[in-house]
């Protein structure tokens, strides 16, 4: 996933919580007399954005927290103990274990 792809769901998101705010807060009012259908829409609208605003912050913060572990830290080969940081990639794609993660030693090429 590179950058654009993060920056056009944002703006997607951006624009759903926009259009919600507006069928909800603007449109309805004065109140008159709406089919089923469209308070049903309504509703619908404004339950997609929320969700749509909760999957953008669960990523923003995945996102962080695993840039965060990647590039403070180091790792260290239990084969030659040569320190390494591996790639957004690498870390990404990793195997791991809740707090084992198995990740390639650009040193000696071998998986610990």
């Amino acid at each position: 996933m590179n950058r654009e792809v993060i920056y056009f769901y944002f703006f997607l998101t951006v624009v759903w919580v926009f259009r919600a705010c507006l069928a909800s807060f603007v449109e309805p009012w004065p109140l008159q007399p709406i089919p089923a259908a469209a308070i049903g829409q309504l509703i619908a609208s404004d339950v997609q954005a929320v969700l749509m605003l909760i999957v953008s912050v669960f990523g923003v913060g995945l996102y962080v927290a695993m840039w965060g572990d990647r590039k403070i830290g180091y790792f260290k080969c239990r084969n030659c103990n040569e320190l390494f940081t591996p790639t957004f990639m690498q870390y990404t794609m990793g195997m791991h274990i809740v707090s084992t993660r198995y990740l390639k030693s650009p040193h000696c090429k071998t998986r610990t």
